[in-house]
């Protein structure tokens, strides 16, 4: 946790250094309380701890090496996700983000679209792909 850059906790946030080479970030299993999130641009490829942060509504993981974002699906507090410019092919877990407002995705390939049907909705997302 050297590379912190600001901690808010009444406002329970938890903010990393950009671009600090973390690949590891099981220690934050001690923060179950976590409104927002931000871990982009570092080596992170296990997401699995913040699947419990049950109140985590922001969650900034651009540039990364995730693949698997199905530790995410059971927060249904999300609102906004930013997991642009990673490995991510399964999109499929976010159609249980019920309260999604903004989802990033920039940078991903995606050859097929049916995936999205259940996570838009008719949702009027902020969604980017470049």
């Amino acid at each position: 946790m050297k590379y912190l850059n600001k901690i808010i906790l009444g406002k329970k946030i938890l903010d990393f250094l950009y671009n600090k080479d973390i690949s590891d970030i099981s220690a934050l299993e001690c923060m179950p309380n976590l409104e927002y999130l931000g871990i982009s641009e570092n080596n992170i490829s296990d997401i699995s701890v913040v699947s419990k942060m049950v109140h985590l509504n922001n969650l900034d993981a651009r540039f990364n090496n995730i693949t698997d974002i199905s530790p995410i699906s059971e927060l249904v507090e999300m609102r906004i996700l930013s997991i642009g410019y990673n490995g991510v092919q399964d999109y499929r877990p976010l159609a249980k983000l019920v309260n999604l407002e903004r989802l990033w995705f920039e940078g991903a390939y995606i050859d097929d679209f049916s995936n999205f049907v259940d996570i838009l909705n008719g949702k009027d997302l902020g969604t980017y792909i470049k």
